[in-house]
């Protein structure tokens, strides 16, 4: 999941020291580490800022039971063990 644009390598260097993974449009739709991409050479890293390149954002698990899921499960039972005392 795309997050922010990486423009510079300045950007591209916070992100390597924050630990961060990159991706990008064309070249890698899964994440890399940005201290990978940092290791490769300069004309590499060039073409890949200007093809596009964004800090990986994990997406947000989904609800296996809908809304509420194990949150709205545990409630009913503490109700259900309050309501038999």
């Amino acid at each position: 999941m795309r997050g922010k644009p990486v423009t510079s390598l300045e950007e591209l260097e916070a992100a390597r020291l924050d630990h961060r993974s990159v991706i990008g449009e064309v070249w890698n739709r899964r994440p890399m580490p940005a201290a990978v991409l940092m290791n490769m050479s300069g004309t590499v890293i060039l073409r890949r800022l200007r093809r596009g390149l964004w800090i990986y954002e994990k997406p947000k698990r989904r609800d296996p039971f809908g809304t509420g899921g194990f949150e709205r499960q545990r409630k009913e039972r503490d109700k259900r063990d309050h309501d038999a005392e």
